[in-house]
């Protein structure tokens, strides 16, 4: 049947009934083929449209790692600028330090040359002050005269 000339037989020979049984096997066959090839269309779409969901997937995680990479980048650059502040911070405390070692020392120098001050306070009835109140009357004047003089010393 496959070896018919349609074209010869189409053009001598009237419908027959093995005619009609060789189109409708054709008819069947291209029904089997579209059958199948809308199958495969179904099954490409599907494919295509998973392909697709990946790629805005992956797009959206290149993004969200671009993104991510920048705040890494920000943070690295806030760490650097926060440690260099911190050494600056460091430098300027043992300056502070060393200062303050060098101002201890003056004062104690200056506590050294400074003679006592002491007074005798009487009252009208010649009544004698404490020894404690001589102390303290002494110490808060030494303290009067330190601060005068570091105020000379540094401020001038």
């Amino acid at each position: 049947m496959e070896g018919l000339d349609i074209e010869f037989v189409a053009s001598h020979a009237a419908p027959t009934a093995e005619l009609l049984r060789f189109y409708r096997s054709k008819v069947a066959n291209f029904e089997s083929e579209r059958t199948e090839q809308l199958r495969r269309l179904g099954d490409a779409e599907a494919q295509n449209a998973e392909l697709h969901r990946l790629r805005w997937e992956a797009r959206a995680r290149e993004e969200e790692i671009a993104e991510l990479q920048r705040a890494l980048s920000d943070s690295r650059l806030f760490l650097f600028d926060e440690r260099e502040h911190a050494l600056k911070l460091a430098a300027e405390n043992d300056g502070l330090k060393s200062q303050e070692v060098e101002d201890r020392r003056k004062i104690a120098h200056l506590l050294s040359i400074t003679e006592p001050l002491t007074h005798e306070v009487s009252t009208r009835s010649h009544l004698m002050i404490s020894t404690s109140s001589i102390l303290t009357i002494h110490t808060n004047l030494s303290h009067l005269f330190l601060h005068v003089l570091y105020t000379v010393y540094f401020f001038s």
